[in-house]
């Protein structure tokens, strides 16, 4: 998740580029809130990861059919006759 002083410009470049050297990793609060919202579009995309005895790291944007990581995000739309994107 993005810094909480993160401001988005709405350019895309985050959501555009995910392939990259670093897995992009979401907190258990995160997971819960979606759980919590019945956000199942959203936790389809996510891969839990056992890590220690009771512990998961939680990778996003796992491609739920190929289980391949993508490389934009799925919900990300371009703005009709701008170059501005917003989250679907």
């Amino acid at each position: 998740m993005p810094p909480q002083d993160f401001k988005c410009k709405q350019c895309g470049n985050c959501c555009l580029n995910l392939s990259g050297a670093f897995d992009v990793c979401v907190s258990g609060e995160d997971i819960q809130v979606w759980r919590d919202n019945f956000r199942f579009d959203i936790l389809e995309w996510v891969d839990a990861i056992h890590f220690g005895e009771v512990q998961y790291v939680y990778v996003i944007w796992i491609n739920p059919r190929s289980g391949e990581d993508v490389t934009r995000c799925p919900w990300i739309r371009k703005l009709p006759k701008q170059d501005k994107y917003i989250c679907r």
